[in-house]
């Protein structure tokens, strides 16, 4: 009799209580006796209470060891910090090399990588022997929906800043529970978001980190979603009326023939395309449309696209980052079926205070007014102090890289900044000890492209860091089809116009 009115009321819960249904299972038994004592204290690991950790209140919902195919031992431990803010530490059980490197999200973020620890994202540092630590800044969502941020400041304070710092200090925790050791040295490395995460470490939190790697850290995010905006709109009908990839190769071929030779080799790659300027007579149909040239109307909208962004008056509204041989990004980047709203989504959720939210479309002609209510956006997200003294006072090192390809990221913003940061720092023979920016002929947004784009970018800022050594050049490969390198390219760093070395 009692048991069945045990199970009617259990039979009530659920349906009164449909979350306490279906709540996490308590942790089961693993079995650890194939990984020894490294894989037992990984597994124990589910039951250490981290909730004291200052500033950074941890849950752990899993810890177990796993290994790969090929014989890589390591310890998987994933949690949330304070609130929603979820990671995924990894670190070698038997090869750990007693270094951390925490991975940028990219996008909106949104999810912690589904990888593979063999060969996806992390991969490559964990068979390093690093540490690696992966999080989703501190929300769900897919990379190009800013729906989690509507009416939620404390999302965005996540998203902005707090998620990575907190992280950073929770697997430090972990991490020095589980191995007896704190990191020796700790690193954060990401681009596009992820290079802005990178900046915003250096900035806010100096101490948490020896050095860091932003990759086109999208550091200005007004500028960033104006230009987005702007070029989406530009590009939007994907017509032969409208500016669609054959207009786009036409117009990069000619850019190529136009401007390939002023670096003095013929690569198919524009070395520095500041030093470009782009002659439309010869691609101007002369005797109507055709596959093989522009129309005016489309050699209007180049032209807008390399200007950047203006109001109806004509006036400035950001800078444009679309230098001559990014014609085929401003497509492949923009348009796919996964990213042509993307700019709208941030503006309707995110940017604008208050935001206007899901029944609301931007209107292109009003883009000046919107740039002018991101005030607040600006203030969480972006990562623009070009004063760094505290990051350098505690040892660090800030190494970033941008491809001149890419219309999007901010190319201009992040040589603006370094420049500040020179007249800052105490001058060029100063900061290139702690900052080294390296401008990638013919790079896309973080990867990709006609030139090198595969570069051994943490391998390059721990011997920085290690040595004291500052990298004036690095080398890096383009990556054919089939995965192997095609060829090699050393690229110098950036160095201030008119600077002692500076390349006329």
């Amino acid at each position: 009799m009692m048991i069945g009115v045990l199970k009617r009321l259990a039979l009530i819960a659920a349906l009164l209580f449909p979350a306490a249904a279906y709540a996490q299972e308590p942790p089961q038994p693993i079995d650890t006796t194939a990984f020894g004592k490294p894989g037992f204290d990984c597994a124990e690991l589910r039951y250490v209470d981290f909730s004291t950790i200052e500033d950074a209140i941890t849950q752990i919902t899993d810890a177990r060891p796993l290994k790969t195919a090929d014989g890589l031992a390591y310890c998987q431990v994933e949690g949330y910090v304070w609130r929603s803010s979820r990671f995924r530490v990894r670190y070698p059980l038997t090869t750990w090399n007693g270094k951390l490197v925490v991975l940028g999200t990219g996008g909106q973020a949104g999810g912690l990588p589904n990888d593979n620890p063999a060969g996806g994202r992390g991969g490559a540092e964990l068979r390093k022997g690093f540490a690696t630590v992966q999080h989703d800044g501190g929300h769900f969502s897919t990379i190009t929906d800013a729906q989690w941020a509507y009416m939620d400041d404390s999302a965005s304070i996540d998203m902005g800043f707090r998620t990575a710092h907190m992280v950073t200090v929770a697997s430090k925790a972990i991490i020095a529970r589980a191995t007896g050791k704190a990191p020796t040295r700790s690193y954060y490395c990401g681009c596009s978001n992820g290079g802005r995460e990178a900046m915003i470490m250096a900035q806010r939190f100096p101490n948490d980190f020896d050095g860091v790697i932003a990759g086109a850290p999208s550091m200005a995010v007004r500028d960033l979603f104006v230009n987005m905006f702007w070029i989406a709109n530009l590009v939007r009908d994907q017509s032969r009326a409208g500016f669609d990839m054959k207009a786009a190769k036409t117009l990069h071929a000619a850019v190529i023939k136009q401007c390939d030779k002023l670096d003095g080799k013929v690569d198919a790659i524009v070395d520095d395309p500041r030093r470009c300027q782009v002659d439309f007579a010869p691609v101007t149909c002369k005797a109507g449309p055709a596959d093989d040239c522009l129309t005016d109307h489309q050699v209007d909208i180049a032209r807008k696209i390399y200007d950047g962004p203006r109001d109806t008056d004509g006036k400035r509204i950001g800078p444009s980052s679309a230098f001559p041989g990014s014609e085929i990004s401003w497509v492949t980047f923009i348009t796919p079926r996964w990213a042509i709203g993307y700019a709208d989504s941030v503006l309707k959720f995110s940017l604008l205070d208050i935001s206007p939210g899901p029944n609301w479309k931007p209107e292109p002609a009003k883009l000046a007014s919107y740039a002018q209510r991101m005030g607040v956006a600006e203030a969480i997200s972006s990562a623009t102090n070009p004063d760094l003294r505290p990051f350098v006072a505690h040892g660090g090192k800030l190494l970033s890289y941008y491809g001149w390809n890419d219309a999007f990221g901010g190319s201009r913003s992040i040589m603006d900044y370094y420049e500040t940061v020179e007249r800052i720092g105490g001058g060029e023979a100063q900061t290139k000890t702690f900052f080294r920016l390296f401008m990638i002929p013919g790079m896309d947004h973080c990867y990709g492209g006609e030139g090198a784009f595969q570069f051994d970018f943490l391998d390059i800022l721990d011997r920085w860091v290690e040595t004291g050594k500052e990298p004036d050049t690095i080398v890096g490969a383009h990556i054919g089809p089939d995965g192997k390198p095609l060829f090699e390219r050393t690229v110098a760093a950036y160095r201030t116009p008119g600077s002692k070395g500076e390349r006329k």
